[in-house]
């Protein structure tokens, strides 16, 4: 069994104590006369006999040379103590060999203590290499530790940001969870405004007044719509949304999102004893590309109020949109703190950030609108100390009409339609809606009366809602599938559509999707759908 250091050094102290105690007793014992000569150097044998053994036992936890420099000690050792007990028998004094004047004896007694102090220098040699080494062992033992300490507060340091992470994730994740409920919730409350608005300004003898207030509500509440889709995208794969691309001019999208700004710029500022000014510099060329509105007024707020919080002490931010080269070229620019460079290569990151109180999260929406939309975003540093955030996205060119369907010339007569929907403004919106569109329609306003309708009479479409108290738009769909297979089937919902299809998991699945509101378009394009299915 191996001895650590202190353990062999404390039986190596213990050995010494022992001997020395006993040397120390046999001194006392000859200077008092008590012992004779002879029995005093045999008694000094039997004790450094037994010392000698205690070494020997005690070494036990040396290494092999140490080992083997005390055997060697021992064996010399006894032979020298031999030779003192010879000298003291007096009847060998006179034999020529081992006398007291025998010159082959004493030889041999310098040759037997050469020896002895020759293996205690050895040793103390071996053991001072052994320390040596122990301490060589100990100082590299320490070195690997630190290493590993070292080692250990990286992955600390990685445990804590994945932690971090992971709260981010998760807060996201709620976030996400009421986001979809806030879209399902706005989405049934615009569909009745959506839906009326679009009816006011087609209704005949209406006022011009009436028309354009319509006008003005269809526009606020479209906008809400698109407001509500970006809210969307938050919890859902942004790639497998439909988005409404349109004509837009960036000038125009430059210029509100500086109006919707002016509340952090102007009115907080002041209040802080803080100003800004925003000059806004454009080409005379027109600056039109295809886009979606809200995505790119979003992205020039969140580049505006980015440069609002790089500036605490107030100043300039310039806004340019000039044409160059087949693209339209959006700059903003802030006389900040500036950024490092390998900040400026990370500042799209998602929640990378600077700011105490920011997400990480605005520059990196900016740069998914951008790349969404064909174009690049890059920082820059400029000479006044701040950051250039320069947006490159491609020109518009004329390639035929717009993807938005008008409906003209689509005739939607003699369609038969029944809705089910809980919320009875949802249900007379879409009634009146589908009339319009000169649909008869009936309604149900629970989906066990409406099932019972169904069954009763014939209908080129049924439009459901998915969630209904007691039975629910699955139930509407499995139990109207199941007695008539080729029934059409439409699910109307303020979820996203990948959430609704995730409800018929297992089940058997409608035929065709509505998104909450419901305007007159998206039902002009399923009657469409549902005419054409009539006509094959």
């Amino acid at each position: 069994m191996s001895l650590s250091f202190r353990q062999f050094a404390a039986k190596i102290l213990s050995a010494f104590v022992f001997g020395a105690i006993a040397v120390m007793l046999l001194e006392v014992a000859e200077s008092s006369g008590l012992i004779s000569s002879l029995t005093e150097s045999v008694s000094r044998l039997t004790v450094w006999s037994l010392l000698v053994a205690l070494l020997l036992y005690f070494s036990g936890g040396l290494t092999a040379a140490a080992r083997t420099a005390f055997r060697f000690c021992a064996v010399f050792l006894l032979l020298d103590l031999v030779w003192d007990v010879i000298e003291d028998v007096d009847y060998l004094d006179n034999l020529h060999l081992v006398g007291g004047g025998s010159r082959w004896r004493h030889v041999i007694e310098k040759a037997t203590v050469s020896c002895w102090g020759c293996g205690m220098l050895y040793l103390m040699y071996v053991l001072m290499r052994d320390l040596d080494s122990s301490f060589t062992e100990l100082e590299k033992q320490n070195a690997t530790n630190m290493e590993l300490n070292q080692q250990l507060q990286g992955i600390v340091c990685d445990l804590r940001d994945a932690q971090e992470q992971v709260i981010h994730q998760e807060r996201l994740a709620a976030l996400g969870q009421m986001a979809s409920g806030v879209a399902h919730d706005l989405n049934n409350a615009l569909t009745p405004v959506v839906a009326f608005s679009e009816l006011l300004q087609v209704a005949p003898n209406s006022h011009k007044d009436t028309i354009a207030a319509a006008e003005f509500i269809h526009h606020g509440a479209s906008h809400a719509c698109q407001v509500v889709e970006q809210l969307q995208h938050f919890y859902r794969n942004a790639g497998s949304a439909t988005r409404t691309l349109q004509k837009v001019s960036v000038k125009e999208i430059v210029e509100h999102a500086k109006d919707l700004t002016r509340f952090q710029w102007l009115d907080e500022a002041i209040k802080r004893g803080v100003c800004f000014s925003i000059p806004l510099n454009f080409s005379e060329n027109d600056t039109l590309i295809l886009g979606n509105r809200t995505e790119l007024v979003q992205l020039v707020t969140n580049l505006l109020l980015n440069a609002v919080d790089a500036m605490k002490e107030g100043g300039t931010i310039n806004a340019s949109v000039v044409q160059r080269d087949g693209l339209i070229e959006l700059t903003v620019s802030d006389q900040g703190h500036g950024m490092s460079a390998d900040d400026r290569k990370r500042c799209f990151e998602p929640f990378f950030s600077k700011k105490q109180a920011g997400s990480g999260l605005g520059l990196s929406v900016c740069h998914g609108i951008v790349r969404r939309h064909g174009g690049t975003i890059r920082c820059d540093a400029n000479a006044a100390g701040g950051c250039d955030f320069v947006v490159l996205l491609p020109e518009y060119v004329e390639m035929g009409e717009s993807k938005v369907d008008n409906g003209e010339g689509v005739d939607c007569d003699g369609i038969r339609v029944l809705v089910i929907d809980d919320d009875d403004l949802v249900l007379e919106s879409m009634s009146a809606l589908l009339n319009s569109l000169g649909s008869k329609v009936d309604t149900a306003s629970d989906a066990g009366s409406g099932i019972e309708l169904a069954r009763s009479q014939a209908y080129d479409l049924v439009i459901t809602d998915l969630g209904m108290p007691g039975k629910t738009g699955r139930e509407v769909v499995s139990e109207l599938k199941g007695v008539r297979p080729s029934q059409l089937i439409a699910v109307s919902s303020g979820w996203s559509r990948d959430a609704v299809y995730d409800r018929f998991k297992d089940h058997m699945e409608p035929d065709l999707y509505i998104s909450k509101p419901v305007s007159a378009s998206k039902l002009r394009r399923v009657l469409e759908e549902v005419g054409d299915i009539k006509n094959v």
